[in-house]
């Protein structure tokens, strides 16, 4: 009937028995009565002495328990991250791995089966009702698309891989989060810059404007990382714009019968297609030109497109506010184009082969009804939304929802 944990011991008002997730146990600890919950989720803990912001990294001591038992334990860097995310209550960071308190060395771990990394995204999914649309979403989109280079680069992925863990904040529960990679060259496994110049190209989508919608292509400056709603990334040893704004410039102004024929030498047009579906399926209106990656595998090769934050999807928009529209197509300057490409080999009718055999395969209504669900079932399982709930007052479980 007693519990330790932490050095405390909590004693339970009746044999425990059998242990279930569902149920909120009543016991009494050193500071009196409280609720105890167990859980099949692994758990995160973390304790930062001072407060954590935007920037730069507060040091902080991580314990992550896996539900095997396996400890990750140690150093780390934490800073909010996100734009709208940051103005709510319940904040997502940025986990750098450090290898001692002073942050000027970074570790690798391959934290609960995802890949060996330095680097992790910790998403609060506050904007979420359900608290499952990142995770269905960016499971989703490696089912419809993987890298055309995947036979010269077998480990190459235009997908994040993510975990949902239970937070504790220096000792106060903070509610579920989704531990996420990330989106970079090593995950793309773009080739490196160098001495023949640059190789494998990476510009994110982080603002609303002309160039990253295709409506426009203004002039640029090689010293200034972002460019017209586009942030540079890739390669971090050199900064130059020309060839993107070279594409968009092709987007925007070239004639139709130069536009039609050269576009799938210069952009790879199965992941346009694999997009076009996958934004409107999803109808992820905060995606069709910000919150989504441009990237090239080498010099010479295609552009191609990578999903991001896809938390505003299923019918909700990027502040979880519900909408359901159902009867519109998304698009932006450069998929306007493309739809009028008609001819045997075009955009259009790749699209409406690509979407027959997709709704015969992966897009099957029971398969996608599941992916939802099971998402669910394993949070309902877990008391998450009841635990959600007690950590954020405001919150309330949405089930209504689902029917997306």
């Amino acid at each position: 009937r007693a519990l330790r944990c932490g050095g405390r011991t909590y004693t339970f008002a009746h044999a425990l028995g059998h242990l279930s997730p569902t149920v909120a146990y009543r016991a009494a600890g050193p500071s009196g009565p409280c609720t105890v919950y167990f859980t099949r989720l692994p758990v995160l803990e973390f304790t930062a002495r001072q407060p954590i912001a935007d920037t730069p990294y507060v040091y902080a001591r991580m314990l992550l328990a896996d539900t095997t038992g396996q400890l990750a334990q140690g150093a780390m860097g934490m800073q909010w991250r996100g734009a709208y995310t940051q103005t709510l209550i319940k904040k997502s960071y940025e986990l750098s791995l450090w290898t001692d308190s002073t942050g000027k060395a970074t570790r690798s771990l391959p934290l609960l089966g995802m890949r060996d990394d330095a680097t992790w995204n910790l998403q609060a999914m506050y904007n979420d009702p359900l608290r499952l649309r990142l995770k269905a979403a960016n499971e989703l989109w490696p089912q419809l698309n993987q890298p055309y280079y995947q036979a010269l680069e077998p480990t190459a992925k235009t997908s994040i891989a993510s975990a949902y863990v239970e937070v504790f904040k220096n000792g106060s529960y903070q509610g579920i989060y989704l531990l996420t990679e990330r989106i970079d060259r090593k995950q793309l496994q773009l080739k490196k810059y160098g001495s023949s110049g640059i190789q494998g190209e990476l510009y994110k989508g982080v603002a609303w404007d002309s160039a990253v919608v295709y409506r426009g292509a203004p002039a640029f400056s090689n010293s200034n990382l972002q460019w017209s709603g586009f942030e540079y990334q890739e390669p971090n040893q050199k900064t130059d714009w020309t060839s993107l704004h070279d594409f968009v410039q092709f987007v925007v102004h070239s004639p139709d019968t130069a536009f039609y024929r050269q576009f799938p030498v210069r952009f790879n047009q199965a992941s346009a297609v694999d997009y076009f579906l996958f934004l409107n399926l999803l109808r992820a209106a905060d995606n069709t030109g910000k919150n989504m990656y441009v990237a090239k595998y080498k010099a010479g090769e295609p552009y191609f497109f990578v999903p991001w934050d896809l938390d505003g999807t299923y019918g909700d928009d990027w502040t979880g506010t519900n909408q359901n529209v159902t009867n519109d197509l998304l698009s932006n300057g450069l998929y306007d184009r493309l739809q009028h490409s008609y001819g045997p080999t075009g955009f259009w009718p790749a699209a409406v082969r690509r979407w027959a055999s997709l709704r015969t395969s992966v897009l099957t209504l029971p398969r996608l009804v599941a992916s939802i669900n099971s998402a669910n079932a394993l949070l309902l399982r877990n008391a998450v939304y009841e635990r959600e709930r007690l950590a954020w007052p405001a919150y309330q479980y949405d089930p209504q929802q689902l029917s997306y």
